[in-house]
């Protein structure tokens, strides 16, 4: 089956009243996805920019922003002294 380009004929009303019968019967949390989802479709070059809501905590030990410098001194001896 060959695909034309035909916009004539190009309709998306179908799927968008299937969403919009969805809409009426799934839940609040589920809604709120389903309009992000649309927010991206719809908005992207505003959406995509934003910066992440909250910095993602990770496992392990904190690390030092400022490295520290290493001792000068040491125990142990120069061997061309």
């Amino acid at each position: 089956m060959i695909l034309e380009s035909n916009e004539e004929l190009f309709s998306v009303a179908e799927e968008w009243s299937g969403i919009q019968e969805r809409l009426q019967r799934v839940s609040y949390q589920m809604k709120l996805e389903i309009k992000d989802g649309l927010r991206l479709l719809a908005f992207s070059e505003y959406t995509m920019l934003s910066p992440p809501p909250r910095e993602v905590p990770t496992k392990g030990a904190k690390k030092n922003k400022i490295k520290s410098t290493p001792k000068v001194a040491s125990t142990r001896r120069i061997p061309s002294s």
